[in-house]
């Protein structure tokens, strides 16, 4: 009953939140004026930021060729996979979480670069 109470009442200071700052808002015409401001400043810091991911994607795939990372990772899911038919539950508690962290720092990348590739286009 109480979480009721408070959901109600945080309902409540959202709605009266909103209504403030529409009461508050103003519109002043500038004529195109922010648009043309916008569009002149440099795209420098843009670039910058798409060469300093470059490097770092380079940088990250030589360092996994090195280490040779990518055969040891494919090992490791190969094992998972092969603990897992076998078992069918985990052997580990710690493998357990070892393998779900890397099961969603996979989807995760995988989502944050979705997401980048969209922006981008």
């Amino acid at each position: 009953m109480e979480e009721k109470k408070y959901e109600n009442i945080l309902k409540d200071d959202d709605e009266l939140l909103g209504m403030f700052f529409k009461e508050q808002q103003t519109d002043i015409a500038d004529n195109g004026f922010t648009e043309r401001v916008v569009s002149r400043l440099p795209r420098r810091s843009l670039r910058l930021s798409d060469i300093w991911t470059a490097v770092c994607v380079v940088a990250g795939i030589v360092f996994c060729l090195l280490n040779r990372t990518i055969s040891s990772v494919i090992g490791t899911m190969q094992g998972f996979l092969a603990d897992f038919s076998t078992n069918g539950l985990f052997t580990s508690p710690l493998l357990n979480t070892v393998y779900m962290a890397m099961l969603i720092l996979t989807i995760a990348g995988s989502l944050g670069l979705l997401s980048e590739l969209k922006s981008e286009n």
